[in-house]
């Protein structure tokens, strides 16, 4: 019996291949899009590209951010910020009113719990300043002027939870 063990590929590797296939296509997309299909195909190529080729049959030749996020069901970046902002100031019916919003508007919340982890990742390696992140600029603009506010506000609301416990704090809301 053979057995293959395939590694994840990063965003940008996925990202790269994308980029070549919208120039051999024809595909009009920004490269920020495309990091938004390699982030959300969590290191698969091979899901990357069914995505891809989900975003050319509905939309065509060009696809835009609305198209990208909608098809794949994108949450959008602002949602994990104000989420955290609602943790920060302990606001447990603004913290659930947000996640109704975003189930009433049929999002899925799967989605938006592994992309809660992956901003709150973010957030902790930016901090710690450990590597850049390579998010596009709207996206790093963001996360920098809310690492800023978490500094500048009670850090202890942070301090005694470990960090693979993180989502439990939110949980508990």
């Amino acid at each position: 019996v053979q057995k293959f063990d395939f590694k994840k590929l990063n965003t940008e590797q996925i990202t790269s291949k994308l980029h070549r296939i919208a120039l051999a296509e024809k595909i009009k997309i920004e490269k920020d899009l495309l990091r938004l299909v390699a982030r959300q195909a969590e290191g698969s190529l091979r899901d990357a590209e069914s995505n891809f080729a989900k975003l050319i049959a509905f939309k065509g030749q060009i696809i835009d951010e609305e198209a990208v996020k909608e098809i794949l069901g994108i949450i959008p970046f602002n949602f994990y910020h104000d989420f955290f902002k609602l943790i920060q100031t302990k606001n447990k019916a603004g913290a659930l009113a947000l996640i109704s919003q975003i189930y009433e508007a049929g999002l899925d919340l799967d989605n938006f719990t592994k992309g809660l982890l992956d901003y709150a990742r973010r957030v902790l390696v930016a901090r710690a300043g450990l590597a850049q992140l390579g998010e596009p600029a709207q996206e790093a603009k963001r996360l920098i002027e809310f690492i800023g506010e978490i500094i500048r506000c009670d850090e202890r609301a942070f301090a005694d939870v470990p960090i693979d416990r993180g989502l439990g704090v939110a949980l508990r809301l």
